[in-house]
């Protein structure tokens, strides 16, 4: 009896600690609601990806006085999911409240196809652009691609965002198959001058089968272009899918000490006020460079004052070789019967319209020309050779003239059809010897020259219109050196 009595005791000495316990956890609470502001709440959840928080976004209220943070907020990433404490200052009071970052947005990507080669990589990166959310995205492919062979599979590509949101698409792996090496023309060795550096890759063409966008690579690195020599380079290209075609070629340096060539200069005569062009009918040739400059120094030149001037013809190539070539300019005083260039020049167009047509070819109008002064003019024994323009004038005006006004005549409508040509003097061949003068001609653009002599001679053989080299040294050899000229002064002409 007395055992049971001391359990019940017991029993209840428990009941009534759990009833004191439970009060006072009840009263905790009930402090702790009472104490805590009604207008501020003590957690606030945003959605990750915003780029500001204010802390009036804590009060229940939506109007009153402003609540401010009062902690460091520079720990608060509003791109990362997380629990961020911070201090809230309202009405006076400070709060310690908790900032909730969440993110329950699936991120969105543009997914498109890709195609391969199968010796190529692909990474899940390559079938998406334009990743949107707020937190860092993996992207993850199924099945894993399978490139070892040629066929098109089937991907689901998986946007997946650092809180587990993801979003997934399908897209096409196209897998292709490319055995065939591209094709490499055009190489050839090449040949160069020192310091001169080559266009490795003029003629030099790539072809593929599948790839179209080839770059063709050269290495050069064995060339030195400062020593004479031979040496090898490398022509290669790799098409897309790795495939690789090499061809070896050569560079040969050489040294050039040989300059370049000045044609067509001579002694220039003119009037005061008269026109003149120094570069025309000069032609410049290298046994090397195909493009040698010409600088010409008429800077002791004064064509407002009669005298004679020194003009200098200076040529040089890519390696520095230079030629030059000193005449004379002569101005003279206007004669009386001066006419000028405007006036010259309209008479020789209208001459021009009885004897060229505008659907005839350059041969066929020097062949006009020709004939039009073979047989119009009379040939007469002197002329003022000062001018070539007041020449071809009297020529004009007068129907007669000598081998200058020949010449100058012809030149003039040369000139007005715009046909490239070079003034031809003869050298003479003993003292008191006479001059003549005739052209150089070209039909096709000043790539080819040939002799055009309008001044009618007796004898057989005298027809010179467009005629070489060869034909004219054997018709001068023939008549007394009548044709002798100066040949390094003048381009040659074709064989035939």
């Amino acid at each position: 009896m007395e055992n049971n009595a001391r359990k019940s005791q017991l029993h209840l000495n428990k009941k009534l600690l759990l009833m004191i316990g439970g009060g006072a956890l009840v009263l905790i609470v009930l402090l702790a609601v009472l104490l805590w502001p009604s207008n501020i709440v003590s957690e606030l959840t945003v959605e990750a990806g915003r780029d500001t928080i204010s802390a009036n976004e804590f009060r229940k209220e939506d109007k009153g006085v402003d609540a401010a943070f009062v902690s460091d907020l520079s720990a608060v990433d509003l791109n990362a999911v997380g629990s961020y404490p911070v201090s809230v200052e309202y009405k006076g009071k400070t709060y310690e409240c908790t900032l909730i970052v969440e993110d329950t947005i699936a991120p969105e990507g543009k997914v498109h196809n890709v195609s391969v080669y199968s010796n190529q990589s692909v990474k899940p990166e390559d079938f998406v652009t334009n990743i949107i959310d707020a937190s860092p995205v993996t992207v993850t492919l199924s099945p894993e691609p399978d490139l070892s062979k040629e066929a098109q599979s089937l991907i689901t590509v998986t946007l997946t965002d650092a809180a587990g949101n993801s979003t997934s698409y399908e897209a096409v792996l196209s897998v292709f198959v490319d055995n065939g090496v591209p094709q490499i023309t055009g190489v050839v060795p090449i040949f160069t001058f020192i310091g001169t550096e080559p266009d490795y890759l003029a003629g030099v063409c790539a072809m593929d089968d599948r790839d179209v966008a080839l770059e063709i690579v050269v290495d050069s690195s064995k060339v030195d272009l400062n020593a004479v020599g031979t040496y090898d380079i490398i022509y290669s290209v790799t098409d897309a899918a790795g495939n690789t075609t090499t061809v070896p070629s050569t560079v040969t340096v050489t040294d050039d000490n040989t300059a370049p060539v000045i044609q067509g200069v001579h002694n220039i005569s003119l009037y005061l006020g008269s026109a003149v062009s120094y570069r025309k009918g000069v032609v410049v040739t290298d046994d090397k460079d195909p493009s040698p400059t010409l600088e010409i120094d008429s800077s002791k030149v004064d064509l407002s004052n009669p005298g004679t001037y020194p003009l200098v013809y200076i040529a040089r190539d890519t390696t520095g070789n230079e030629t030059r070539l000193e005449v004379t300019v002569t101005v003279a005083e206007k004669p009386a019967a001066f006419v000028d260039e405007e006036t010259i020049n309209a008479k020789a167009d209208e001459l021009l319209k009885k004897i060229v047509t505008d659907d005839m070819t350059p041969e066929a109008k020097v062949k006009a020309i020709y004939a039009h002064m073979r047989s119009h003019y009379t040939y007469s024994g002197h002329s003022d050779k000062t001018d070539w323009m007041q020449g071809a004038w009297v020529m004009m005006d007068q129907g007669e003239g000598d081998c200058f006004n020949y010449f100058a005549l012809t030149k003039l409508l040369l000139e007005r059809c715009d046909i490239p040509n070079i003034d031809v003097r003869k050298v003479r061949n003993y003292e008191g010897d006479s001059d003549h003068f005739w052209s150089l001609v070209s039909v096709d653009g000043g790539n080819t020259y040939y002799h055009l002599d309008t001044t009618p001679r007796v004898g057989p053989g005298d027809d010179f219109c467009l005629v070489t080299d060869a034909f004219l040294d054997a018709y001068s050899d023939a008549n007394k050196g009548c044709h002798n000229r100066d040949k390094s002064l003048y381009p040659a002409t074709p064989e035939a």
